[in-house]
């Protein structure tokens, strides 16, 4: 890492966008012995910060999609103000957590959405393997942002699905508006959605969609997010070591264009999210509401899927528990 301090380079970004986030950026010394880091961050609007990788990838979220950081971290505090904080987080919190650290956001035509939930990988990445193209996949936690850095083909995203299409590398606003209303303890409790009726294509009522960008993709991919994220004074880079090679097709996670989105308008939140039922009694048996994926496996990811029997592993690609 470059020995400037991470809060002080996310801090010189923030001034810099039309909207300011929420929040800003302090050393973690910052954070007082004792108490919790959920806590701090809703009594001073300050996220505390180390100089590691893990926690530049976590401001460089808050700075793409604020909202939703601030609704995880609202969810969070509720579930403590009810439960306290004990040995075990509770269904809500261990979701959000889960968001938090290692979600993508997933828009996809039906029958790819349907493959990815009954984890029918010989479909999802044989013949189903064109609707990709379709497709747009954004990868929002930040643990998962940083296995990217030098990656290996079990890493493991948890999905949350997106009705209406958007443009990872572009303005993601509408998108961050959308989904920090769409979390809510019913859906992070409840099922993933499930297409009600497969149309005869296979692709759903209105068949694909009709995006322009697909997956936003770059010669450097992640690596090139992160060098133009933070141009004070000297970028922080990419680590020595990392191989660029095998990040070409990774897409840009956190894109700094302010583009707006053009067209696209997201549906309510909840219209087409997960399945119901939506709630259920305090302690009593939850839904998973994501969806497992190898994100490596996803075509244009990693030049490596190409090759043949790469799906064939099961100890990456699963099947489904029966």
């Amino acid at each position: 890492m470059h020995p400037r301090n991470v809060a002080e380079q996310l801090n010189a970004v923030a001034q810099r966008h039309p909207e300011p986030p929420p929040v800003r950026f302090v050393p973690q010394a910052a954070l007082p012995a004792g108490e919790a880091y959920e806590a701090f961050i809703a009594r001073t609007g300050c996220v505390p910060t180390r100089d590691n990788w893990h926690d530049l990838l976590n401001g460089l979220v808050w700075l793409r999609l604020p909202r939703t950081k601030q609704r995880l971290n609202r969810l969070q505090m509720a579930e403590i103000a009810r439960d306290g904080v004990g040995a075990r987080r509770g269904p809500v919190r261990d979701a959000c957590t889960v968001f938090d650290e290692n979600a993508a956001l997933l828009h996809a035509p039906d029958a790819l959405w349907l493959a990815l939930l009954e984890r029918r990988w010989a479909d999802l990445f044989g013949p189903l393997r064109p609707l990709w193209a379709h497709s747009r996949l954004l990868v929002f936690g930040h643990a998962a942002l940083e296995k990217l850095l030098t990656p290996y083909k079990s890493i493991t995203v948890h999905v949350w699905r997106v009705p209406q299409p958007f443009d990872p590398a572009g303005d993601l606003r509408e998108l961050d508006a959308w989904l920090a209303q769409d979390l809510r303890p019913a859906t992070l409790t409840a099922p993933p959605w499930r297409p009600p009726v497969r149309s005869a294509d296979g692709l759903g009522p209105n068949g694909p969609s009709q995006a322009t960008h697909a997956l936003a993709g770059g010669p450097n991919g992640l690596a090139t997010a992160l060098t133009t994220a933070l141009p004070i004074g000297e970028p922080i880079g990419v680590p020595t070591g990392v191989p660029i090679g095998s990040l070409h097709d990774a897409p840009h996670a956190l894109p700094t264009s302010s583009h707006p989105t053009t067209g696209t308008r997201l549906g309510q939140p909840g219209d087409l999210q997960h399945g119901e039922p939506r709630s259920k009694p305090h302690g009593q048996p939850v839904g998973k509401p994501f969806a497992p994926l190898p994100i490596l496996g996803v075509p244009g990811w990693w030049a490596g899927n190409r090759e043949p029997g790469f799906y064939d592993d099961a100890t990456v690609f699963r099947p489904a528990r029966r």
